[in-house]
Parts: C-alpha cells; sequence; structure tokens
C-alpha cells in the first residue's frame, strides 16, 4: 500500500486521544538537531515549538497531542509549556548528569533508563534495581504510570531479567511488579547487497526484523503478566536503521529510510501491543523536518508519511486496510 493511501485511510479513521500511556508517535528530540547522536546536548540553535507546530498541523483529525522526550529528567529547553506531551527519563546509577525526574513534576509518567545493556549509555546489571524501584514507586503513588528500562541490540533477556529480578527480591526496596510499559529501541539491519556475505534487505526483511524483536519483547510481557504484573504494552522509543554490510553505520541510506518508515506503519497497524513508539533520526537517518528556519521548518516527505499516521487504528480499521 502506498504511504499516500495510508494517510488518506488513517486520516478518516483517526481515533479520539487516547488514555496516558498509550501516546501513537513521539518525538525523540535534543538540542543537536538535525544531526542527532550526542549526549545530553542543549546547543537547541532551532525553533523547537515552530518544529513541533509543522508537525501537528499533520497530524490526522481526532489524533491526541504528540508526545517528546529529550534523555533528561526534566525538560530542555527549560519551561517550553509546547504543545506536546514530555516525559521525563531516568538516567541509570551509572553514568548520566546526577539527575533524576520529580514525581510531582508535570511528566505523566517514568520512562525507565536508557539502553542499560549499553556499555557507552547506561550500563547497568539487570540486578541492580534499586534506585529504578524506589522512583517507580514515588510516581506510582501519585497514580502515575512506569515505562520500563528500554534495552537495545535486540535483547529481550536484559528486560526478562530485570522484570525477573523484582519480581523475586523480598526486600521492599527491590521487590516491584507495577510496571506499565515495557520499553526499547530497535535499529534494524539495512544492507546493500554489494558487500559478499550480506545480501540485499528487502522491506519484507525489514518487516521481519521488527516483527521478531517487538515478539520476543510482548513474550517477556505475558510472561509476567502471568505472574502477577499487569503490563498494558510496549513503547518502542527509538526506532532507526543501525547496520549495514555488517557495519555499524546508524544512517543507511534513502531506500532503507523508506522501507523502515513503511514498515513500522504495518507493524503498528498489525500488533495490538505496540502502544507508543518514537522515530529517531539518528545521524540524520530519515529526518522529519527541513532544516529551514525561515519557512518554518516544513516536514520532509517521510515527516508527513509519520506525523499523517500518528493515531493507532482499532480492531475494525486495521481489518479494513
Amino acid at each position: 500500500m502506498s504511504a499516500q493511501r495510508l494517510v488518506s485511510l488513517l486520516g478518516v479513521a483517526a481515533t479520539a486521544a487516547g488514555e496516558p500511556g498509550k501516546y501513537g508517535c513521539g518525538i525523540a528530540l535534543a538540542g543537536d538537531w538535525p544531526w542527532t547522536a550526542e549526549q545530553f546536548n542543549v546547543d537547541y540553535k532551532f525553533d523547537l515549538k515552530a518544529l513541533v507546530q509543522s508537525a501537528t498541523a499533520a497530524l490526522p483529525s481526532g489524533s491526541q497531542q504528540l508526545w517528546r522526550y529529550d534523555w533528561r529528567a526534566e525538560e530542555h529547553p527549560f519551561n517550553m509549556n509546547g504543545p506536546w506531551t514530555y516525559m521525563s527519563m531516568d538516567w541509570c546509577p551509572q553514568g548520566g548528569k546526577g539527575e533524576h525526574p520529580n514525581p510531582d513534576g508535570p511528566s505523566p509518567g517514568l520512562m525507565g533508563w536508557n539502553e542499560p545493556n549499553a556499555a557507552q549509555q547506561c550500563n547497568t546489571a539487570p540486578y541492580d534495581v534499586n534506585e529504578f524501584v524506589a522512583l517507580a514507586k514515588e510516581f506510582k503513588k501519585r497514580g502515575k504510570f512506569v515505562v520500563s528500562p528500554a534495552p537495545t541490540h535486540d535483547q529481550a533477556a536484559w528486560l526478562d531479567t530485570f522484570l525477573g529480578t523484582m519480581h523475586d527480591r523480598e526486600d521492599p526496596d527491590e521487590h516491584f511488579t507495577d510496571v506499565d510499559y515495557l520499553a526499547y529501541h530497535h535499529y534494524v539491519e539495512c544492507n546493500s547487497g554489494q558487500v559478499e556475505g550480506y545480501g540485499n534487505t528487502s522491506a519484507e526483511d525489514i518487516y521481519n526484523q521488527m516483527q521478531d524483536i517487538l515478539r520476543s519483547f510482548t513474550d517477556v510481557m505475558y510472561k509476567y503478566n502471568g505472574k502477577g504484573f499487569d503490563i498494558k504494552g510496549l513503547w518502542l522509543t527509538e526506532v532507526s536503521c543501525g547496520w549495514q554490510d555488517g557495519k555499524w553505520t546508524g544512517n543507511c541510506g534513502d531506500r532503507c529510510v523508506r522501507d523502515t518508515m513503511d514498515q513500522l506503519q504495518k507493524l503498528i497497524r498489525e500488533h495490538k501491543e505496540l502502544v507508543t513508539w518514537s522515530w529517531f533520526a539518528y545521524n540524520n537517518f530519515g529526518n522529519l523536518w527541513e532544516d529551514d528556519a525561515a519557512n518554518q521548518y516544513p516536514l520532509t516527505e517521510i515527516g508527513r508519511w509519520y506525523f499523517g499516521n500518528c493515531s493507532k487504528p482499532s480492531e475494525q480499521e486495521r481489518l479494513i486496510i
């Protein structure tokens, strides 16, 4: 199905705003846009509100406002009060800026650690749960939702061990089964077909990668729901291209951009468990806006495609499509 046809269908059949925690599409965006990759960058040499306004104008009728995160405990730039839902993220005990989200702050929920299984990110063992449990309990006391840490490199096993640790520990400082959503990151492999041993990656191959990884996390969700948790869905908080011809690139070219966006939309339509997602233009992969301040940052074709499909289709709409 063409991007234009899909936008048309979902634009007509957009659903009303969902409950907190089920936000549809979001924006992973910090101060280094349009070349996103640097941790904790606060340059912001662009008009963030103008970017969001151009995106909001493309939303289907009936969509809830966009959500945004910047990998920080408190929104940067400060006091933006923009037309979006800001989500605070806690950095794990390793590295970071020594800051933690305020449960009494404006964020409707807590996002757990960023890539705890990656050496250059949070880099924390799944048995080290005390900090997360303490903060998560404070958010829950205030009626807010809790999103798990977000492992990368397809490591549902890390999250399985993390949830298992919190389930099995009897110490109140470590026991916690009230996680609302599981988060993960996925960087697809998109090979050119020009290097021996790495055949050309088709759009179908990308979808199969996405579906296999999503299923590995839904398996974890259903496993722990069977042990007394009440996990309500998945958050895919970074999705981009990572690997090409056996090497980490972070940008795999225009064809991969289009195929990845197309297959992400298919994944959203076909899997009810995926309730919140965020395209990540890592290393300028598939930027959603033109870097054009004079014209108020118009959306790229990929941006119009992404924001034009922000609403999760209902079961009936999924059948029609």
